[in-house]
């Protein structure tokens, strides 16, 4: 255990997809209550456009965050960790937040916003996304529930994932990241 590091504790590597939709659930609940703007991100976005819900080779749920709601996401922590979820409180990159629960890991990737582009990661300066997509959220279904999602998501998952993004590749690693 000492080697896992603090984003992995207690995380199975693997979805069970209804528990992982009920730790989103939660989350979502949670954030609502606590008024933080998010929606989901990266191949869970390429789940919700393309299969209506996470890919079933997939191991986590992605969601993003934005820096602007840094203290409303630390109050949300603090009920989510209430709620069973393991939320580290240290040694997490600062471009990311992790919830774990019942061996699921829902990952939040915390994009800042630099005027035009939003972007999460210094080290990968080229991974920016224009602010239109971001800056105006809209809903879908995803596995059985409702989230927020970036406009025009097919474009994004364009961009993200190439020109035949809606054609599922199992075992598919984005390298972007």
């Amino acid at each position: 255990m000492d080697n896992v590091p603090v984003w992995e504790v207690g995380w199975d590597k693997k979805i069970d997809i209804p528990m992982a939709i009920n730790c989103l659930k939660d989350i979502a609940d949670t954030y609502a209550q606590m008024g933080v703007r998010w929606c989901l991100g990266f191949g869970s976005l390429l789940g919700a456009v393309r299969d209506g819900g996470p890919i079933p080779w997939d191991d986590d749920i992605d969601i993003v965050l934005f820096q602007g709601e840094r203290e409303r996401i630390k109050a949300a922590n603090i009920i989510l960790r209430d709620d069973g979820f393991y939320v580290p409180e240290e040694g997490m990159p600062t471009w990311d937040e992790v919830y774990i629960r019942d061996g699921q890991k829902i990952e939040g990737w915390v994009m800042k916003n630099d005027g035009t582009h939003y972007w999460y990661d210094t080290r990968q300066p080229n991974v920016r996304y224009e602010k239109r997509f971001f800056d105006e959220l809209t809903n879908m279904a995803f596995g059985g529930i409702v989230v927020p999602v970036p406009v025009d998501a097919r474009e994004l998952c364009r961009i993200m994932y190439g020109e035949n993004w809606q054609t599922p590749i199992q075992g598919y690693i984005c390298e972007q990241f």
